[in-house]
């Protein structure tokens, strides 16, 4: 699939108006009764590859996909020094988060990652 970007220049970062170009994959009482609750401290990430998956009829548990997108965690119980350096790293990339969902769904899903900085635009269907 061949996705064109258009750079948009100018818009001094206010907020678009809502509607004009959604698109929704739950309604949202579909979202607030399918969608998984943090499955852990630095893996909003995970989370969020659990609901995508979910979105798109792929079932993986939790910690399966955790384990694919392999989250760095943070240390809450260390002394200041030991929690910062970590802190600073905990999470995911984007490279992490795709490889992930390609992993946890066993290849049924793959993902691309779009810079949106400069502003643009991306039509993703033709």
């Amino acid at each position: 699939m061949e996705a064109e970007c258009e750079q948009v220049h100018g818009g001094g970062g206010g907020v678009e108006e809502a509607g004009a170009d959604e698109a929704m994959l739950w309604s949202f009482q579909e979202a607030v009764e399918r969608q998984t609750l943090q499955i852990g401290a630095s893996a909003c990430g995970a989370t969020a590859v659990v609901d995508v998956l979910k979105a798109l009829g792929v079932d993986v548990a939790p910690e399966e996909a955790d384990r694919c997108v392999q989250t760095r965690l943070r240390r809450n119980e260390s002394p200041l020094p030991d929690y910062l350096l970590p802190r600073s790293e905990a999470g995911e990339t984007h490279s992490q988060l795709i490889q992930g969902a390609q992993e946890a769904s066993e290849g049924k899903v793959a993902g691309r990652f779009f810079h949106f900085h400069p502003r643009r635009r991306v039509r993703l269907i033709p």
